[in-house]
């Protein structure tokens, strides 16, 4: 199970090729961000904690995206990039609210002009905003 919640899944996402799209976004900009905040590494950081995901074998595809945002919903790191994810502080998370990676806007989408995560909300926003204008980022995966 990939442990995301179906009633959040962002409305644009109407078949399965653009939710694994952007499920591999969001996992891709995470390592990202967490890649940005290694330093100095070490297990407590979230590269190490997401590499042990996504490094063990016993764990099917789908379990280890279920084990990877659960993780990111505790990790401070990215509480602190998208709040939206502690908003509620008496709320027990069941599955992981995909739509925390939306910058606010009409057309948003978890994929930004920023492939490392342009981050949820009005700032989500103006980066996006920012990146498609002012400052091209020729960033990509390999």
């Amino acid at each position: 199970r990939m442990n995301v919640c179906v009633a959040t899944v962002p409305s644009y996402i109407d078949s399965l090729e653009i939710l694994k799209e952007d499920v591999m976004m969001a996992v891709g900009f995470t390592f990202a961000d967490y890649d940005m905040d290694a330093y100095p590494p070490g297990p407590d950081l979230g590269m190490y904690k997401a590499c042990q995901i996504f490094q063990n074998d016993k764990l099917s595809p789908l379990k280890k995206l279920g084990k990877f945002f659960h993780m990111i919903e505790e990790d401070p790191e990215e509480q602190s990039e998208f709040p939206s994810m502690t908003n509620d502080d008496d709320l027990t998370h069941d599955c992981f609210d995909l739509s925390v990676f939306l910058p606010d806007g009409d057309n948003a989408r978890i994929t930004t002009s920023d492939w490392s995560g342009s981050g949820g909300g009005n700032d989500g926003k103006s980066w996006d905003f920012q990146l498609c204008t002012l400052v091209v980022d020729p960033i990509g995966f390999s």
